[in-house]
């Protein structure tokens, strides 16, 4: 509420009793860390920027990790280069955030440290570190993620499909296909909607079945992949799901946020109605998905 404040918001004295009460809720460790680290992640104020890399450093994973992604979407480079630190931090969780969040960041000089981790002893960093790489173009990533379609947990194969349509790279089409047989349905989807940015007519196909699949969730979900493609197929569907009383408020949000996304003006007509809706909960999700789709 500080932080609202009319006048400067970042006078001296507000910035040290912001300072301090931070600084509290970090000692305090636990919960408290996690909460206190978004928080110091959304005040642009240079005077906090050490709380900040002091969350990222040590205690509570959740809030080391929150604050990682808060430092890489500054990419400064003196927080990329503190990433970089960590990409040899102990905890696997901790190499793997500050691996996707350099990965994301695109600038070359931050991808350059992830080919090391290919080699990590855990499945998560060194998808991670695939990941990063594919977004930078890298095809040094090819082999892990290659290797990641086939890992027991569903959502290391998600991560290599989309990675890998992202890649561009036609030759690994023959292994994605493979994927649209496998027995978890977002797999599936994931895997249809990188086959169909590598232009295999297969996936194309397999999203479309989607949109008349008996479950909500995945009609919708193939939809947002639609969405991701820059493809308006969907927009019948969407239209039905946000005019429908009977569907839940959240699932009638997440059609317009999909309509947002692909500038159909109706999706944004019914996320603003849904600002004076009684529940605060509805009024956050659409203030939030607005600021999703970038619509001021």
């Amino acid at each position: 509420e500080l932080c609202r404040t009319e006048g400067d918001p970042y006078s001296e004295l507000l910035g040290r009793i912001l300072n301090a009460y931070l600084r509290e809720e970090i000692e305090a460790g636990g919960a408290d860390r996690v909460r206190a680290a978004p928080l110091v992640a959304s005040l642009a104020d240079p005077a906090l920027l050490p709380l900040l890399y002091e969350l990222a450093s040590k205690g509570d994973p959740a809030a080391r990790t929150v604050a990682i992604d808060a430092l890489g979407r500054l990419a400064s480079p003196s927080a990329l280069a503190f990433l970089t630190g960590l990409l040899r931090d102990p905890d696997p969780s901790v190499r793997a955030q500050a691996a996707r969040r350099l990965g994301r960041s695109g600038v070359e000089m931050a991808t350059a440290h992830l080919g090391a981790l290919l080699e990590d002893e855990r499945e998560t960093v060194r998808m991670a570190a695939a990941e990063g790489l594919a977004r930078a173009g890298d095809h040094r990533a090819t082999p892990v993620l290659l290797q990641g379609l086939s890992s027991p947990q569903a959502s290391m194969r998600m991560q290599a499909a989309e990675a890998l349509g992202l890649l561009g790279k036609r030759e690994v089409a023959p292994a994605l296909l493979e994927l649209l047989t496998d027995p978890d349905d977002y797999v599936r989807l994931y895997a249809a909607e990188a086959l169909a940015r590598l232009g295999e007519t297969e996936g194309l196909t397999l999203l479309h079945r989607t949109l008349e699949h008996p479950s909500v969730s995945l009609r919708l979900y193939a939809a947002e992949a639609f969405s991701n493609l820059g493809d308006s197929s969907p927009r019948p569907l969407l239209h039905r799901v946000v005019a429908d009383p009977g569907m839940a408020k959240g699932v009638r949000l997440y059609a317009a946020w999909i309509l947002g996304r692909l500038e159909d003006p109706s999706g944004i007509e019914h996320i603003r109605g849904l600002l004076q809706d009684a529940d605060p909960y509805v009024r956050l999700r659409a203030a939030w998905t607005l600021g999703e789709i970038g619509n001021p």
